[in-house]
């Protein structure tokens, strides 16, 4: 399977890269760092360009099948008032740009990591998590993440939102439960690694299209 990753530079989008080109995929990377990416595999072309400029999309998409989106709101930190790196509106403009081109190009399926918590999953939270998100900058990123479902479910595309819980590095394969509307209950945390897996498994199988699944640790 020939695929796009944005957002490959990130801890879930290495996991990711790393797990596809294990699996055997043809990946385009479009990334706007390609120092940070490491693999010298013949599977992996890297793209130098960011998801914002139509054009570097364009350039990057390149006979893809599918594409997955690990795309977030980057901060200098991950303490919760930490100042943004990226733009408010990175992922929606980006996530636009992606919907065009893929018509463009006459591709149907792609797969973004959200978050729990965005979206109508907000009814999810507990009351204290909503406050944080509300007066920190994590904000930025949930009212983004939820824009960019949005935008997916207006939009014709076979489209899967894959929302993890709270996000970890451990390197240790975990069983996943998938949650709907918080039933069954889901756990507090996900690996990286696991939501690479998850990713490229719902690839494979054809499961969730035009759903949004939470994922945690088992």
């Amino acid at each position: 399977m020939k695929i796009l990753i944005l957002g490959g530079t990130g801890r879930t989008g290495i996991q990711l890269i790393e797990e596809g080109l294990r699996r055997g995929h043809q990946i385009n990377a479009l990334v706007r760092y390609p120092e940070k990416l490491k693999s010298e595999s013949s599977n992996l072309q890297v793209i130098k360009g960011t998801p914002s400029n139509i054009d570097d999309l364009r350039k990057a998409i390149n006979g893809a099948e599918v594409v997955f989106n690990t795309l977030n709101i980057s901060t200098n930190s991950n303490w919760p008032w930490a100042k943004l790196r990226t733009p408010k509106d990175f992922i929606s403009s980006s996530i636009r740009n992606m919907i065009n081109v893929m018509h463009e190009e006459r591709i149907k399926r792609i797969i973004t990591m959200s978050a729990h918590g965005a979206g109508d999953s907000i009814t999810e939270v507990p009351g204290w998590f909503k406050l944080l998100i509300s007066y920190s900058t994590m904000r930025y990123a949930y009212k983004e993440h939820g824009e960019q479902e949005k935008l997916l479910k207006e939009s014709d595309l076979d489209w899967i939102v894959v929302r993890p819980m709270s996000l970890t590095d451990s390197q240790k394969t975990e069983e996943i439960q998938v949650s709907f509307k918080g039933v069954p209950k889901p756990r507090m945390t996900i690996s990286r690694r696991s939501v690479a897996i998850f990713m490229l498994d719902i690839a494979e199988n054809d499961k969730y299209i035009r759903q949004a699944p939470t994922i945690s640790k088992k």
